[in-house]
């Protein structure tokens, strides 16, 4: 527990608002970190000749400002202050001497090799130039077509008349917002949710409702009394390898979704950039209800740096659609959408994601082995990322700065969770980010022995 001590004096307002505000004042100063446990209600209330109770309300006030994170019989932790979109920074995470497991990116595998033979092919190619021209907002219809095939699977086969082509899934889902949103409109979503969604949120104006989560993904009793509540008219989820929670949602448990969709008049947009992790895929909700649904994957898996998404979208909103795309970029570049099309057509894309499942399974089968002691517990096939919950007595923030002590980054439950709901004491662990298997095995290590060490848990940081 930190020894501090405020001087209100130098505060103004109502006495809990002034320790609140000492509190944000000592974060800034560095005179506390994130991860440091606060005195408990009594000995700071003694310490500043003020009652319990004004100690209480002042820490909830300082935890409503994002400051602290306060659980009863664990006491209270000063939280780090950072945005979503701050941990998503890229550094040259493979020659910064961090091991990085927070960030979800696929390893290389043999990527590297299929693009060298395909810019060969592309530089005598005697159309070639045309690629460099404005196309439509919804991109050349042979680019289109292999977005299709791209999402096809299961018995699905989307029209390749309703596929846009995007500038990645990010773009995809920033399309979708600003086409099927307006500013304090509220939108559904996962009560642990892709923090890039929540920032997006923000920029428009938009509110997110969480929806409660059970093993199976999205529970369809809280969607539809969150349909009853908000009166919203969008869903945004990630049924498939739900980031970042991994869980991947059941075909029954999507046609409950669906069905609460349709009823209550949601457009539901499924995001399901790891999907094709899953060799038996199930159902998109596009195949389910194709009125109700818009369908949006990724070249990330493949190569992230090609920045190509197809996104799937009912006939009668093309319009708004291809308007959205039109305004944010006029088009995805032709150039590597058409990289992304001759991969997918001559049987490349297969290959690299086939790789990537073998990977994954080595990877996954490889954190079962160093953190099973701790409480860790996957199935060996999924995506690059796992979700951990930590043991007593760790709290997220106090783990996450000692690991980040000893050269592992993570990200924490509190990055995913919407608005003031308390997120678990989870980590999200990523097993791609970096390149090497045996430098994920070195991360995976130092934090078991972060975990064997739980005095560590007690003890502040200073």
């Amino acid at each position: 527990m930190t020894i501090w001590t405020p001087d209100l004096n130098e505060f103004s307002g109502p006495r809990y608002k002034r320790i609140a505000s000492a509190i944000g004042e000592a974060v800034l100063q560095g005179t506390l970190s994130p991860g440091d446990r606060l005195p408990t209600h009594r000995d700071l209330a003694y310490n500043l000749q003020v009652t319990v109770g004004t100690v209480t309300r002042a820490y909830k006030e300082a935890e409503r400002r994002g400051l602290l994170d306060g659980e009863v019989g664990r006491g209270t932790f000063v939280k780090q202050l950072e945005t979503p979109e701050s941990k998503f920074v890229i550094s040259d995470i493979n020659k910064s001497g961090v091991i990085d497991l927070g960030l979800n990116f696929p390893p290389p595998g043999n990527r590297g090799e299929a693009f060298r033979a395909t810019l060969e092919q592309l530089a005598i190619e005697p159309n070639l130039p045309a690629l460099l021209d404005y196309h439509a907002a919804a991109g050349i219809d042979r680019h289109r077509a292999a977005g299709a095939k791209f999402m096809s699977g299961s018995g699905y086969m989307p029209d390749p008349r309703e596929i846009l082509v995007t500038n990645g899934a990010q773009h995809g889902m920033a399309v979708a917002l600003m086409s099927l949103c307006k500013a304090g409109d509220t939108v559904l979503t996962e009560e642990l949710t892709y923090p890039v969604t929540k920032v997006l949120a923000s920029q428009l104006g938009i509110k997110l409702h969480g929806i409660a989560m059970d093993g199976d993904g999205m529970v369809p009793q809280s969607l539809e009394a969150a349909c009853q509540s908000t009166g919203a008219k969008v869903l945004y989820f990630n049924p498939s390898y739900h980031n970042p929670t991994g869980t991947y949602m059941p075909e029954a448990r999507r046609r409950e979704i669906a069905e609460i969709g349709v009823r209550y008049g949601l457009i539901i947009i499924d995001d399901d950039v790891f999907g094709m992790m899953n060799e038996t895929p199930a159902l998109p909700m596009s195949a389910i209800a194709p009125d109700n649904c818009c369908y949006l994957t990724s070249t990330k898996i493949l190569a992230p740096g090609l920045r190509i998404g197809f996104l799937r979208v009912p006939s009668k909103l093309l319009p708004l659609f291809e308007t959205s795309i039109r305004t944010t970029g006029w088009m995805a570049s032709p150039i590597q959408a058409e990289i992304a099309t001759r991969w997918i057509n001559d049987g490349t894309a297969n290959k690299i994601t086939e790789w990537h499942r073998v990977e994954t399974i080595k990877r996954r089968r490889l954190a079962n082995q160093v953190l099973g002691p701790h409480g860790l517990k996957v199935s060996e096939k999924g995506a690059y990322h796992i979700w951990f919950h930590l043991p007593e007595p760790w709290h997220q923030e106090k783990f996450m700065v000692e690991a980040k002590s000893r050269g592992v980054n993570l990200i924490g439950a509190d990055t995913f969770a919407i608005g003031r709901n308390r997120a678990p004491h989870a980590i999200r662990i990523c097993l791609g980010c970096t390149h090497e298997r045996d430098d994920v095995e070195t991360g995976l290590n130092i934090l078991a022995d972060i975990l064997s060490n739980t005095i560590l848990a007690n003890v502040a940081v200073v």
